[in-house]
């Protein structure tokens, strides 16, 4: 469920103010693994 979070954030479809609460955490780790901040920007290299 978090990559599918992850995903949407990325897309610009979801916030990650919109993420459940128990989630957050693993979405948070999903995002950074891909190279992505909280709002979905592509972290500097």
């Amino acid at each position: 469920m978090a990559d599918v979070f992850a995903k949407l954030i990325i897309l610009g479809k979801r916030d990650f103010d919109e993420v459940p609460d128990d989630l957050k955490d693993a979405v948070r780790i999903v995002l950074i693994k891909r190279g992505y901040d909280e709002d979905g920007n592509k972290l500097p290299s």
